[in-house]
Order: structure tokens, then sequence, then C-alpha cells
């Protein structure tokens, strides 16, 4: 009995060592599926593309360099042991394959694109969408205008214009921006300037940089700065200017007008002391004659002391719209 107990055992122990050998095999020396992340390293010559964007085939967005989700079938041990980011996905797609300006291409991936194990396949092979837009070339306008500047103006100082030179170039263009055609100019500094003074080879705003705008030739720009003129303001007796016969005949209803003088600060200082140096008025025509009430826009200002002549500019009703300025008459019949 303990003859045949001892034999038994051993055979029972012998069977267990086989059950644990199968068991290991199975489940380390088998094949297995999983899901892993791999560097996703697409390669295309961008120099002639504005933008290239990629997508799985659920439509999500791919970024290079960052992980692409994979589906592997191999050993089991070689699946266990691998690590996202450890493998890539790297692949060289030739931008003479994309027809027109811009569209879609699909690439599908082969197991030479993916550097795994030998021993591991990628099941399914996934394929990978390419969204891009070409450039093309275009003339644009430059914008600038007074306010295209930064920095601070010196008290006093002001600026007439800013001109881009030449005023339109030629630049490559993002082919999915069909109506930009102009384009503004990076703000010109102009702390502590004083006079006149040319930037060669300005470049874009910030704008053009974010549109992806590429300039193909240089250009200038061109700032014209002035001393600020002084201002003052004061009420005029505004007269008619007509034929004598015509005078009376006409009966002025706006009496008095704002006149505002301009210059050097000195002058404008002084003018302003000296009013009835200044003299408004407005002609009346004998278009003009017609019995009737109208508006007469035809001003003019007599500058009766030669100091101010050529030196002091004259505004009339300074406040009101250019359109606007107009004095009302009423003519009376003969």
């Amino acid at each position: 009995m303990k003859r045949y107990l001892t034999a038994n055992f051993a055979t029972m122990l012998m069977a267990f060592f086989l059950a644990l050998l199968t068991w290991i095999y199975l489940f380390t020396q088998g094949n297995g599926y999983s899901e892993t992340e791999v560097q996703f390293l697409p390669r295309v010559d961008a120099k002639e593309l504005a933008s290239v964007q990629y997508e799985d085939e659920q439509g999500r967005e791919l970024y290079p360099e960052r992980a692409l989700r994979i589906r592997v079938l191999g050993p089991k041990v070689d699946i266990a042991n691998l690590r996202p980011n450890d493998y890539t996905c790297e692949f060289r797609i030739d931008a003479k394959d994309f027809k027109g300006t811009q569209g879609v291409f699909r690439r599908s991936l082969t197991r030479a694109d993916f550097n795994l194990r030998t021993s591991i396949s990628v099941d399914p092979l996934p394929s990978v969408t390419v969204r891009y837009v070409r450039y093309e070339e275009r003339t644009l306008e430059l914008q600038a205008d007074r306010n295209s500047y930064e920095g601070s103006l010196r008290p006093g100082y002001e600026i007439e214009s800013i001109t881009p030179i030449p005023h339109r170039i030629r630049a490559r263009v993002p082919a999915d921006r069909p109506g930009v055609d102009k384009i503004w100019i990076r703000n010109v500094p102009v702390e502590g300037k004083t006079e006149s003074f040319s930037i060669p080879g300005w470049s874009l705003s910030t704008l053009a940089s974010d549109l992806k705008i590429q300039p193909l030739e240089p250009f200038a720009v061109d700032v014209k700065m002035a001393l600020r003129p002084a201002t003052k303001q004061f009420p005029a007796d505004l007269l008619v200017s007509a034929k004598p016969d015509a005078l009376k005949r006409i009966d002025l209803q706006t009496r008095t007008v704002t006149i505002e003088i301009r210059g050097p600060e000195e002058l404008v200082q002084e003018a302003a002391q000296r009013q009835a140096m200044f003299v408004p008025y407005i002609v009346v025509t004998d278009k003009d004659m017609e019995p009737g009430t109208k508006n007469i826009s035809e001003f003019g200002c007599h500058i009766l002391e030669p100091r101010f002549q050529g030196k002091v500019e004259v505004v009339l009703m300074p406040d009101v719209k250019p359109e606007n300025r107009q004095a009302k008459i009423t003519v009376l019949p003969k």
C-alpha cells in the first residue's frame, strides 16, 4: 500500500508540473492582442505648404511627435514588455502627391512604417488623412495710417503720415485666405522722435504672421513728423460779401460763427488777443439771389494782420462737419 501511494504521488506531482508548464507557455509564449502608443512622426517637405493637418480614421487630429494609439498582435511576452512611445510610426509623404492648392490626401500605413520588433505586427493597419493648404503668390496692398506707431510722442509733436514704400509688394498667402489682398504693416517706434525719418527693411504686422503671410520683397516705411499746432477758438460776427445792390435784399439769419485758428503757439496766443484781425464772411452770388430761404456754404475769412497771413490756419465752425458748415439766408423779392 505504501509503495502504491508513493508511486501515485510521484505521478500526481509530475502531472502538476506539466500543467504548470502548459499554463506558463499558454499565458507567456502564446500570441495576444493589446493596444499601445507609438510616436507619430510624419515627414513632409512643407516649404510650399502653408499648413498641414493630420487626422486618424475617426477624424481626431493627430499631432507630429505625439502619441498614436495602435492595436498590436504578437507573443504575449513581447506585448507585455511594450512601453508607450518606445517605438515610432515614421513615414514620408511627397508633397508632389498633393493635388491643387488645398485638399485632402489619404495615406494607408504599412508594417514598414513602424519600427516595432519583427515578432509584433499592427492589426489592423491604420490610415492617416492629411489636410493641406498651399501658398499662392499675390500682390498685397500695404496699409498704415497716422496711428500705426508705438511709443510716446514728445509733447508738441504729431505724426503727419506713415507711408510704406512701395505701396504694394508680392507675398505668399495661404490659399484658404482668398479675401486677403491688403495687410497692415508693423507699428513703427517713435519714442523720442522729433524729425521725419525712414526705416528700410520694415516688416508686416503680427496679424500677417498669424495668417502665415510671407513677403517676397522688402519694403521701407517713411514717417513724417511735425510740430502739433496750437489752437484757439472764439466767436466772431459773420459778414456778407455780395454785390452792393444785392446786399439790401439779403437777410442773414446766422449772425455769429465760431472761428478756430491753428498755428505756432506764440502766433496763436497773440492772434487770440487780437480777434478783430479775423473777419469771417459768406459769399452770395447772383445765382443765389432768387427770393426764398437757402443755405450758403461759400465761406471765407479775411486776415487783416499780415503777421498772421500764411502762418495761421482758420477754420470756420470747426465743431460742425464740413458738409454741414452752412449759413442760412433769406433773399427778399426785388
